[in-house]
């Protein structure tokens, strides 16, 4: 419930952003709502794509039919309606779930569930969790309201707890998939809206710190709703780390050192809140602006085109994932999926 109400508190600071956005074109495009319902992360295991949709449960969308089926996976919290579906990591047929204070795990695609806590010391909130890229089975979970990441070697049948020694409280996970065992968690401590915003790097699958970021030096962010957006990492350069803040116009930055210095990227006047990076070419990215334009950008963030946009009775983005089988892009809002095929845009 904690992180919805961050989402709703940081729309309403965006939208005061709007006008920065420095086109305002027609919204007659091919974009296409594919979901419809209360939404929180999404989750891309091909040919599936799993929405974690809060009171709304956890679905899965067949998105190698163009006609994207869906399925409701009943979890047991949200099927009896006592808890939210809050994040969600597939491979094949296991899936881990969190929900508002448990850890669910199925073998069989979503058809039966077991609680999956064992070595979890003290359960406050584990709000996200992922998978590694390069194995699988390899789990991160950050427990909120703590100062630990818990890892798990064998699909969160047994956890082990990691203490960072920097309190989280609303996180994002995010697994360099170019970078083994290297994962970067972002969010922010504190009251709704008014926390203080983190950014740090663990390595060796969850079992060591690599690096805190301090954001008011690095990014000027000193308010909980001025944290991390969008992380992505460079296929050519594993060393290469891009990432958007919700804190000035200039929202985007790089690293070139893993994460230690960073360097504003944007030079047009765009305020970027979620990016998805082609990892098929050298500096390609979608863009989602803060007024739910998408544009692509072809030199590494730095100008834009703009290709399409979300009806305007839309809220600000919270999630981005892009299919290279399909070329699809999919888009997270507030109340559902939308979806913009790229190959019918003219680039």
């Amino acid at each position: 419930m904690k992180k919805h109400l961050v989402y709703l508190f940081i729309l309403f600071i965006l939208m005061t952003e709007c006008d920065k956005d420095s086109v305002s074109p027609s919204r007659e495009t091919h974009v296409k709502k594919i979901f419809t319902g209360e939404f929180l992360q999404m989750d891309m295991d091909y040919p599936y794509l799993y929405v974690a949709a809060f009171t709304d449960g956890l679905w899965r969308i067949d998105i190698s039919n163009n006609e994207f089926p869906l399925k409701y996976l009943p979890v047991p919290d949200s099927a009896n309606d006592i808890y939210e579906v809050d994040d969600v990591a597939a491979s094949g047929d296991d899936i881990i779930v969190t929900t508002y204070r448990r850890i669910w795990h199925s073998v069989d695609g979503g058809e039966t569930w077991i609680n999956s806590e064992d070595g979890i010391e003290e359960f406050y909130h584990a709000l996200s969790v992922a998978r590694f890229p390069d194995i699988p089975e390899r789990i991160i979970t950050d427990m909120g309201l703590s100062t630990k990441v818990y890892w798990s070697n064998n699909n969160g049948i047994m956890w082990h707890p990691f203490d960072t020694g920097i309190r989280t409280d609303i996180s994002w996970i995010k697994c360099n998939p170019y970078k083994n065992g290297e994962t970067w968690i972002y969010g922010s401590a504190g009251e709704i809206g008014f926390g203080t915003p983190y950014l740090y790097c663990v390595e060796d699958y969850g079992k060591k710190l690599k690096l805190e970021v301090d954001m008011a030096d690095q990014f000027e962010c000193i308010e909980g709703y001025q944290h991390v957006t969008s992380i992505d990492f460079d296929q050519d350069d594993s060393n290469i780390v891009y990432l958007s803040v919700s804190s000035s116009i200039k929202s985007t930055y790089k690293s070139i050192d893993g994460g230690y210095i960073w360097r504003e990227l944007t030079s047009d006047t765009l305020y970027v809140y979620r990016f998805a990076k082609d990892s098929r070419y050298t500096g390609r990215f979608y863009v989602v602006s803060s007024c739910n334009n998408i544009y692509l950008s072809l030199d590494t963030l730095h100008t834009f085109q703009w290709i399409a946009g979300l009806p305007e009775e839309e809220e600000a983005t919270m999630d981005i994932e892009y299919d290279i089988e399909k070329e699809n892009l999919f888009i997270a809002v507030e109340n559902g999926v939308y979806v913009l095929a790229l190959a019918d845009v003219k680039l």
